[in-house]
């Protein structure tokens, strides 16, 4: 290993040298290279927006959910959320959206707003259980004759006035038959008297119903929905609309385009700007926004971008103006800058050749190379200026700075490089391309350093004449006030010690937060609408899928999930081919009598009596007192009649306190042309579908639900929603465990997530051991001696217990991001150390001349520029870049600190104690 290094390093210095003496050969060739890699870039670099990316396509669950999208079409959709209080109106938005929608072909495809029910007409009653059935069975038979009164005088009074009426009549001193139930009294079961309680939940959800109306921003649910039990399931004219009616939903593909670094952008750009134009025109009352994991995804890399091209720019002028001013040069700062840029180019070549795509994490190697690769350029520039100062001339200092300061260049580069490569070890995708690509970008940095650098110095150098102008362009390079702290050195052990007790106290409150929504910029509109139909209707755009190869291993896995705990919903085909339909044909046969033959779909209602209305809900409320005599076969529980009388009081409260003008009326008069209107359509859905011609076929199903859940092969898909918050890594790893016990197979976003973010973790860990470990192995190779190896590793030791005490102490989690910080510390910061006792050595072993002369302000303008390139992902809005730039600046720093203070002061301590011992000896 040590011949090795020796060789490479003799290489290179053979290199450098050549450089200098022809330096137009050398800036052509090198300019081409770049522009050709430039060129290349442009043309034939892609970017990968997805998660699933960063996981290892061998694994089972990723193969498998290629294989089901490939069979099924596209599975991960684009969501539009509309949100409204009148779902009329987000009905009619959702129309004139789609209308535009399908005017560009180009951008958009597979347009699901609506389902086109026709091809069930006369069958849709066969998807109510048997259960279902013969409870709406005897409801319509109780309440044959509100129906049939409600078509001549359609009124709340009515309804109240009946409901009444069915009270007295259950009640002991009008004891009848059917009070809301669905048997008489005297029919006896094994001998006894059969309870048949009185369901009062129409009445109640009618009373609440009533009170909402009058409070501002209403939004009306249907409260026939509870007397017609499960004829909600038709109940939006095929719209997609959430259990609650809070958002209607529409799903697209938004279709790749060629350019654009996120092929899915500019579409979701169009659909984003019809959206507001359609919102601007005529649709103020309703807000729309766009998610999904299509729009997360994109989203994400294109936040991801843009924060990386502003680090990327503020870096580059702020690491050239720090030049500027350290030096009070503009002319070597220029040229090592342009080395960097030029192996900029160089690594984006090479990326472009050999991996061909950028992903989420790899994205933001600019900045990371940034503030790696040009700690060479200043290293070499540090000792070739000292140099310049003791009077030799230029081919000589560069000599004397690749011969001396070069041997700890090469070896800091080579130490940094193969830590990235350590990262290829671990095995997760994302983290292994972007090892590749750091590692090779720091060779390709160093590789510029002891070509470009040296020819551009040369160049440079016979443009300078005289040698007052270089004089006077010159710096101070000593930092005197280091050498007089080093005599405090046992202050500074101490207080390094106080500070690493505080840390280590700290690091148990580190922790990793594994939510992908929280990486990223707070603000953006996918994430928004992401948490908001979450938290208000309980429900992710991720699910998970499987197939199903028959109808009947269907309908066993969807039963089964169903059962689940942590299952909230399960869709399929199973849905729409019951089981028992010649049971349930019977059934609907048997409602067919109590279904008056009559039109209900236009009837208006009379204009609403308030007084009459609050005399009936005070009737009612006075048959609801808690000593009111019941028949004990109709009696509801305590608790329903509770509910109710208190949902009655509620309604009275509001109409009694409300005042008694005509905005109140205007309101109620609302609300009972909204419960008509509902009413006439349940009514006519029950009238049309009494009389079912035969079985429900899978012909039947409408082709939008077939060709989604029916793949090319013939296999059934089945999606499957969580209960909880699926984002959060509790509720995930729960969700697809108890799915996994269903069906090992099971795969979708929710499970790649989850491997990704286990191989993330796991995969970021086995890095960092593996660069820790090559880091470790180059300086035992290159320094033999365990004490000199552990002069060279002790910032780094100290510097990570000292970022992980300030992550505890300032609650900064890890998170999929910035986890990435560890690896990237380890081979940043181990360069300080090499440089510092690569001088010790060289100054026989005296900690003083360790850090006097160019060393000294190197390392601290090396830290500098490391702060800087990774301080500007501190202007990132995407919040796993922030945190990221936060945790390496932060590092950076403390290594600047322990490299330039703490470190030289344990060798003084170290120095004390060996001249003691050797007197003491003597």
């Amino acid at each position: 290993m040590k011949k090795a290094l020796n060789f490479g390093y003799d290489c290179l210095y053979r290199l450098a040298m050549w450089s200098a003496h022809h330096p137009k050969r050398v800036i052509a060739v090198s300019i081409a290279l770049f522009l050709l890699s430039v060129a290349y870039t442009v043309a034939k670099l892609d970017f990968k927006t997805s998660r699933n990316d960063l996981v290892q396509q061998n694994e089972p669950v990723v193969q498998r959910f290629k294989e089901i999208s490939e069979d099924f079409g596209r599975i991960t959709n684009v969501i539009v959320v509309v949100e409204g209080n009148d779902l009329d109106r987000m009905k009619d938005f959702a129309v004139q959206l789609a209308k535009r929608l399908k005017q560009e072909p180009q951008y958009f495809g597979n347009i699901f707003y609506r389902l086109d029910t026709s091809s069930l007409e006369g069958k849709k009653l066969l998807f109510l259980s048997p259960k279902e059935l013969e409870d709406l069975r005897d409801k319509l038979k109780d309440y044959n004759e509100l129906i049939e009164e409600l078509a001549f005088e359609p009124s709340l009074a009515t309804i109240l006035r009946y409901v009444n009426q069915k009270i007295s009549e259950a009640t002991v001193s009008h004891i009848v038959k059917g009070f809301l139930g669905q048997e008489s009294d005297d029919k006896k079961k094994d001998g006894k008297k059969e309870r048949d309680p009185v369901d009062l939940s129409f009445l109640r959800s009618l009373l609440t119903e009533l009170k909402a109306s009058l409070e501002p921003n209403y939004r009306f649910h249907s409260p026939w929905d509870t007397f017609f039990k499960a004829s909600k399931r038709f109940s939006y004219d095929g719209f997609l609309v959430s259990d609650d009616e809070r958002f209607l939903y529409i799903t697209l593909e938004a279709k790749s385009q060629k350019k654009g670094f996120t092929k899915k952008k500019a579409p979701l750009d169009r659909l984003r700007a019809h959206i507001k134009e359609l919102r601007a025109q005529s649709f103020a009352d309703i807000s729309a926004g766009v998610t999904g994991g299509v729009a997360l995804a994109t989203d994400e890399m294109s936040r991801a971008m843009t924060d990386t091209k502003i680090a990327t720019i503020v870096a580059i002028i702020g690491i050239t103006l720090l030049f500027i001013v350290v030096f009070r040069q503009v002319h070597n700062p220029f040229l090592v800058m342009v080395t960097l840029i030029m192996s900029l180019g160089w690594t984006f070549g090479w990326l472009t050749l050999t991996v061909g795509y950028l992903n989420i994490l790899s994205v933001t190697f600019t900045p990371i190379l940034l503030g790696l690769g040009v700690d060479f350029g200043i290293h070499i520039l540090a000792r070739f200026i000292e140099e310049r100062e003791r009077g030799l001339e230029c081919i000589d200092s560069l000599h004397h700075s690749v011969a001396f300061t070069g041997k700890a260049v090469i070896l800091g580069a080579l130490t940094t490089a193969f830590a990235f490569f350590a990262l290829m070890l671990a095995r997760f995708r994302g983290i292994q391309e972007l090892g590749f690509i750091v590692g090779c970008g720091v060779l390709f940095s160093l590789l510029a350093t002891f070509t470009v650098l040296p020819a551009l110095m040369s160049m440079m150098e016979k443009c300078l004449h005289s040698q007052n102008q270089k004089k006077r362009l010159a710096i101070n390079l000593d930092f005197p006030f280091l050498t007089s702290m080093l005599r405090h050195y046992r202050i500074i052990e101490g207080a390094t010690l106080i500070v690493t007790a505080f840390a280590l106290f700290w690091i148990p409150r580190v922790h990793f937060d594994y939510n992908l929504l929280k990486l990223q910029a707070r603000g953006t509109e996918s994430v928004v609408w992401e948490e908001k139909i979450i938290g208000e209707s309980g429900r992710s755009s991720w699910f998970a899928v499987t197939t199903a190869d028959n109808i009947d291993e269907l309908r066993l896995k969807h039963a089964a999930f169903e059962k689940l705990p942590a299952v909230r919903k399960v869709d399929s085909l199973a849905d729409l081919l019951p089981e028992d339909q010649q049971r349930r044909i019977d059934l609907v046969h048997s409602i067919k009598p109590y279904v008056p033959d009559m039109d209900l779909g236009n009837i208006e209602p009379e204009s609403v009596d308030l007084e009459e209305l609050i005399d009936l809900l005070e009737k009612i409320k006075f048959k609801l007192r808690s000593d009111t005599k019941w028949d004990p076969a109709k009696k509801p529980s305590e608790q329903e009649i509770a509910a109710t009388r208190k949902a009655l009081l509620e309604a009275l409260d509001t109409l009694k306190s409300a005042p008694q003008n005509e905005n109140i009326r205007s309101k109620l008069r609302l609300f009972e042309k909204k419960l008509f209107e509902d009413f006439g359509s349940k009514f006519d859905l029950l009238r049309n579908n009494v009389d079912p011609p035969g079985p429900i076929r899978e012909s039947d199903i409408p082709v939008q639900l077939l060709s989604r859940f029916k793949g090319k092969s013939g296999r059934y898909l089945i999606q499957i929603y969580s209960r909880k918050n699926i984002w959060e890594k509790e509720n995930m790893e729960e969700f697809v465990r108890e799915l996994r016990s269903v069906d090992p197979q099971v795969t979708g976003s929710p499970v790649v997530g989850y491997i990704a973010i286990r191989a993330m973790q796991k995969g970021y860990l086995e890095g960092s051991i593996y660069a820790f470990s090559v880091i470790l192995l180059v300086l035992i190779l290159s320094f033999r001696r365990p004490s000199h190896v552990l002069y060279a590793v002790t910032p780094l030791a100290i510097t990570v217990i000292w970022t992980l005490g300030f992550m505890g102490l300032f609650d900064i989690p890890f998170n999929l991001a910035n986890v990435i910080a560890m690896p990237l510390v380890l081979g940043i910061v181990v360069d300080d150390g090499i440089h510092i006792t690569h001088r010790y050595l060289e100054r026989d072993e005296n900690p003083y001349l360790a850090v006097k002369g160019g060393i000294g302000r190197a390392i601290s303008l090396t830290s500098w520029t490391t702060m800087i390139g990774f301080g500007s992902l501190m202007l990132a809005r995407h919040y796993g870049i922030f945190t990221l730039g936060v945790l390496v600046t932060v590092s950076v720093g403390i290594a600047w600190f322990i490299s330039l203070i703490g470190l030289p002061s344990m060798l003084v301590h170290i120095n004390v104690a060996r001249k003691k011992a050797y007197s003491g000896h003597n």
